[in-house]
């Protein structure tokens, strides 16, 4: 369980989704990864768009 659990367990499903991929999409490649224009076409992402 990761230390930021508790924060993602007292929000929306869809928003925390997205914030734990963004999270992922940052550990892999850093702060070039959340300024890639394909950072919405991550799976996780891309399958809770309006």
């Amino acid at each position: 369980m990761s230390a930021n659990a508790a924060w993602f367990a007292g929000m929306a499903d869809k928003p925390a989704i997205v914030l734990r991929g963004l999270g992922a999409q940052f550990a892999q490649g850093g702060t070039q990864a959340l300024e890639s224009e394909s950072l919405f076409d991550v799976p996780e992402i891309a399958r809770r768009r309006g």
